[in-house]
């Protein structure tokens, strides 16, 4: 009858399936013919897992049969050669490593095969550095595509266009610039201390400020990293050492406005490779910074104190009274300068009584004294023939400091 029939035939084609599965098992191709049954070879080697592992030790050119397989180069300088991409279906693949600790392998493609690869790279062949690999697919027709892989990138690449790095990197290779510039970046202000961690800063400028204080270190960074300090602060004392290389061989106290380039040597070690002071003096210079007043005029002499501020925010090392010639007396000549302290005075008539004037200074305030009974200055004459009274218009009166 017809229900036995199609009984029957379910039966057979039952069978028939059957009988293919069991071809399909006992198959060993991976790339049978077949498109109704996927082997179980075939179903590896589509990438769920590697069909196999292969292990290159020397040249060595792979053929179709490593489709699907992780190829392990195990010896340096060896060379494995791709099959042909015609000959393998688009899709199929071949992974490698190079897991050596020295030198390079290589992967190459066959005939006029090409290789495409990383950062828009393509080539006839590619390197592998120790720790790295490739997947290349084929495309069925002449170029192998890398899918998946860990190759250094040329500088050139990662230099083009806007880059932004965070975190750590490091590049050990010699990066040259050509038509463009690295702009580097002004880290947020930070306060001096015993140790100013300069390392740290996120950036390679820095202002470091707050209040006058000792600096002994820099803390410790790697080797060769720079940075430029604004010194936003006068008073701070960077104190020579071992660790803190200063140039002239001696501690540096900072002025507002001073700038250098620090250098880290590693292990908490740093140098200062260029200092320059606001006033253009370099920290080697016996003074480090200087104090003109403005012209002083003087009308009454006699028990007077004529005081100035400095500003130089400690005490002087140093300090003058002078007086500049404006109109030509006593054969001195416009812009001749004299002394104050210790020249001739007029006391109590007589031209020749040594002067009992004191210039006395402090922290914040230069004084010029003049005992009482002193009317007038008297110097000698600029060729010493006699003495001469000085008239204050024909004089300006000024104070220098510097420490």
């Amino acid at each position: 009858s017809m229900d036995i029939t199609r009984e029957l035939g379910e039966v057979i084609e039952v069978t028939n399936v059957s009988n293919g599965l069991l071809n399909a098992v006992n198959s060993t191709s991976l790339l049978d013919s077949s498109q109704t049954y996927a082997t179980t070879a075939f179903v590896k080697g589509a990438g769920e897992l590697f069909s196999k592992i292969t292990q290159v030790s020397s040249n060595a050119t792979l053929t179709t049969s490593s489709l699907g397989s992780l190829v392990n180069i195990t010896t340096t300088g060896v060379v494995a050669t791709l099959p042909l991409a015609s000959t393998c279906p688009a899709g199929s693949s071949v992974t490698f490593v190079y897991l050596q600790a020295t030198g390079t392998s290589s992967i190459s493609a066959a005939g006029a095969d090409t290789l495409l690869y990383g950062g828009g790279s393509s080539g006839a062949s590619v390197s592998l550095p120790p720790g790295f690999g490739i997947q290349l697919v084929s495309d069925g027709v002449s170029s192998w595509i890398s899918a998946n892989q860990t190759l250094p990138v040329s500088f050139a690449t990662l230099l083009a266009g806007n880059n932004t790095w965070t975190g750590t990197n490091t590049f050990n290779n010699t990066v040259s610039l050509s038509g463009s510039a690295i702009n580097e970046t002004q880290a947020s202000s930070i306060s001096g201390a015993s140790t100013t961690n300069l390392g740290g800063v996120a950036g390679n400028y820095v202002f470091v400020g707050g209040a006058a204080t000792t600096i002994n270190s820099f803390g410790t960074a790697p080797a060769g990293i720079e940075r430029t300090v604004f010194w936003n602060v006068t008073g701070t004392t960077l104190v020579l050492s071992g660790s803190l290389g200063l140039p002239g061989g001696a501690n540096i106290v900072t002025t507002l406005g001073d700038t250098a380039i620090f250098r880290s040597e590693g292990g908490g070690n740093w140098r200062c490779i260029s200092y320059q002071r606001i006033n253009g003096l370099s920290p080697k210079a016996v003074f480090s910074a200087s104090f003109l007043s403005g012209p002083l005029t003087y009308a009454a002499l006699g028990g007077s104190i004529t005081t100035v501020a400095h500003g130089l925010s400690q005490r002087p090392n140093f300090a003058t009274a002078c007086a500049r010639c404006i109109t030509a007396e006593g054969n001195y000549v416009a812009g001749d300068e004299i002394s104050l302290p210790g020249i001739y005075e007029a006391w109590g008539g007589s031209t020749n009584s040594a002067s009992g004037t004191t210039l006395q200074w402090d922290a914040t305030n230069i004084r010029l004294i003049v005992p009482v009974g002193i009317s007038q200055f008297a110097v000698a004459n600029k060729d010493g023939s006699g003495v001469v009274t000085l008239t204050p218009a024909n004089w300006s009166f000024y104070f220098r400091a510097w420490y």
